[in-house]
């Protein structure tokens, strides 16, 4: 059995797919649900509840976005496992960001517990990226 190999270019070609499907998969079931039900919350706080000042919200959203980035570029470069989640954290944080551009708050579509709590694809993009790479970086460690 021969194993599969990619080089750095198809890699990329592979992690921007998976970017761009992440990106429309989220917005595409946000846009469905919200015309389905207009009442589902439209979360303009942080997780819990947690209020920024607008411009203090996208400054520290900026410095984690050019983390991520560096964090991929040269942790992740040599993990393909890692590389991957990575590329699941920044398109869920890219796409709540589309929302709070596009509309002032974050959509939020899937019930948790009895609908206290509401949740999108994106925060679960987020969720389990960033669990699967703090395992890589322990597993590693």
């Amino acid at each position: 059995m021969s194993k599969t190999t990619f080089n750095k270019t198809e890699i990329a070609v592979i992690g921007a797919a998976i970017f761009i499907f992440l990106i429309l998969t989220d917005q595409a079931l946000k846009y469905y649900f919200f015309l389905k039900n207009p009442l589902l919350p439209c979360n303009d706080n942080l997780s819990l509840g947690l209020k920024l000042k607008s411009g203090f919200f996208w400054s520290i959203w900026l410095i984690f976005v050019l983390l991520l980035i560096y964090i991929q570029k040269y942790y992740l470069k040599n993990n393909i496992w890692g590389y991957f989640f990575g590329i699941i954290v920044l398109a869920g944080t890219i796409s709540n960001a589309l929302d709070r551009l596009a509309i002032g708050c974050v959509r939020d579509f899937i019930p948790f517990i009895k609908n206290l709590f509401f949740f999108n694809l994106a925060d679960i993009f987020i969720f389990t990226g960033a669990s699967w790479i703090i395992f890589l970086f322990f597993k590693k460690s």
